[in-house]
């Protein structure tokens, strides 16, 4: 059974090693207990010390959804325990992570912990905006994971819309992995939400009654547009995660294409290549096609 006493050998040993001797354990100490906290604790470090481009929470948060040689209720044990440290001191800032706590919500979202703290962010985006109390209730990663991770498999589609709107991302400032690595995630561990979202390709309407990042206005006529961003984000994080088949490509290429009867935007890198008509046109000799970047893409 899990004891408490590893983390308090980890706080010595942080503290007698320093910051760049912790991580050099890390890196060599393999899935232990003892590790798991070791990453813990400097994923805790990194977020009181000022992390602007989001580096340490992304070694954060791939180190802590890495295997662990640990039984889960261990390791639910130690998340929850992270989430709830006590201040050192009553004057003290609080000390968390917000990787921490959207790892657990990751890596267990049927816990009563991750369903209670949706409903705590869908309580909030329910709300008049007039009504919610100043600043967000959780961090971005927190409530990308609580929406994408935890939600039902049948609202995703319309998430993927809601949260991928490039008015969205601009707003949020944050780096792109905290949008694709918690759905990539889904889709890799959850048959359901990798069926609902090839499911989607079509471009069929996914409106959904959910006030989770709720739909920003659109101007009319520009439904087409929004879905083809849509089924191309859909697509696009499916073949990362290895959920693209070559029918399910090609479903996704005919809405690209009735979105830019031009080209087809495929999400492949290696299949570009312009649409029917396009290619059906005789080319001069050592004329090549080029790929022009979609206006509806974004990228990093």
């Amino acid at each position: 059974m899990y004891r408490v006493e590893p983390r308090e050998r980890i706080a010595t040993e942080e503290v007698e090693a320093g910051e760049s001797a912790t991580l050099q354990l890390i890196e060599s100490g393999g899935a232990t207990i003892e590790n798991l906290h070791r990453v813990i604790a400097a994923s805790v470090a990194s977020s009181t010390s000022g992390d602007h481009q989001g580096i340490c929470e992304h070694w954060a948060f791939r180190k802590l959804t890495a295997p662990w040689d640990i039984p889960d209720t261990d390791l639910e044990t130690i998340f929850r325990e992270a989430m709830n440290r006590k201040r050192p001191a009553p004057s003290s800032p609080q000390p968390k992570s917000d990787v921490v706590n959207a790892v657990h919500d990751l890596l267990f979202p049927h816990s009563t912990k991750a369903k209670d703290r949706l409903q705590d962010l869908t309580d909030w985006f329910e709300q008049l905006e007039e009504d919610r109390y100043p600043g967000a209730p959780t961090s971005w990663i927190e409530a990308i994971v609580l929406t994408f991770n935890v939600a039902p498999a049948d609202h995703l589609p319309a998430y993927v819309e809601r949260i991928f709107n490039l008015r969205r991302l601009e707003v949020a400032r944050e780096p792109l992995w905290k949008f694709t690595e918690p759905l990539i995630h889904r889709i890799t561990n959850d048959p359901m939400a990798a069926h609902t979202l090839t499911d989607a390709l079509d471009g069929r309407d996914v409106g959904i009654e959910s006030p989770l990042f709720e739909q920003l206005v659109t101007s009319p006529g520009t439904e087409q547009a929004n879905a083809a961003r849509r089924v191309f984000a859909i697509a696009r994080t499916l073949e990362m995660a290895g959920h693209l088949g070559a029918g399910a490509l090609e479903t996704a290429c005919e809405v690209l294409r009735k979105a830019d009867p031009h080209h087809c935007y495929r999400p492949l890198r290696r299949c570009y290549r312009p649409a029917p008509d396009a290619r059906s046109r005789p080319r001069r000799r050592n004329q090549q096609i080029t790929a022009k970047p979609h206006p509806q893409q974004h990228s990093r």
